[in-house]
């Protein structure tokens, strides 16, 4: 009778404990931040050039979690420290 308990409890703890990681568990989220590359395009027309400037950074997101991950909104800083800007 005690052993047929005993795997009794064990079962329902580890049922308790999936039920938590697959559905309780709370969201965390995971960033992976690839390397940031820039490009500069020379424009020209007949009078005037100019230049334009892309940046191309990855940025993968996942969920370690089990409840539902949103992100609203992403935040991207280019801080230049070198530039002297005229006051």
């Amino acid at each position: 009778m005690t052993l047929e308990l005993f795997i009794a409890s064990l079962a329902l703890l580890i049922s308790v404990m999936q039920l938590w990681k697959t559905y309780f568990y709370k969201s965390k989220p995971f960033f992976t931040i690839g390397t940031l590359t820039e490009q500069i395009y020379p424009i020209k027309s007949a009078s005037e050039e100019w230049y334009v400037c892309s940046f191309h950074m990855p940025i993968s997101i996942s969920n370690h979690g089990a409840q539902l991950l949103i992100i609203e909104k992403l935040r991207l800083k280019l801080v230049y420290q070198d530039i002297r800007l005229p006051s």
